[in-house]
C-alpha cells in the first residue's frame, strides 16, 4: 500500500496518495512489524501528501517530526536531514 502512495506522491498526486498511505499506516498501527526506516519513510510520505491536501497541516508536522525521530533513532542521519529540510522549507516556525 505504501509503495503505491509513495509512487503517487512522486508523480505529484498527493491527494491520491493519501488513501494508500493511510492504509499502510493503519496496517502498522494494528501490529504489522516493519523496519524503523520503512515506518519513518511511510510517515514522512504521509506528511508530504497531507501538506498540500488539507488546510489543517498540524498532522503533517506531527508525522514529519515522528519520521525524523525514527530516522535518528535508527541511525539514518541523511534521511533525518531530508525531513528537517522539508520542515524548514514548508513550515519554518514548526521546527
Amino acid at each position: 500500500m505504501s509503495h503505491v502512495g509513495r509512487a503517487l506522491l512522486a508523480n505529484r498526486r498527493p491527494g491520491e496518495a493519501l488513501a494508500p498511505l493511510r492504509r499502510g499506516q493503519a496496517i502498522i498501527t494494528h501490529g504489522a512489524v516493519v523496519d524503523a526506516d520503512d515506518h519513518a519513510e511511510l510517515l514522512f510520505a504521509l506528511a508530504q501528501a497531507l501538506w498540500p491536501s488539507t488546510p489543517d497541516r498540524a498532522e503533517a508536522i506531527v508525522l514529519a517530526r515522528e519520521a525524523h525521530a525514527r530516522y535518528v533513532q535508527a541511525g539514518y542521519r541523511s534521511e533525518a536531514t531530508d525531513v528537517s529540510a522539508w520542515m524548514q522549507r514548508v513550515a519554518p516556525s514548526a521546527r
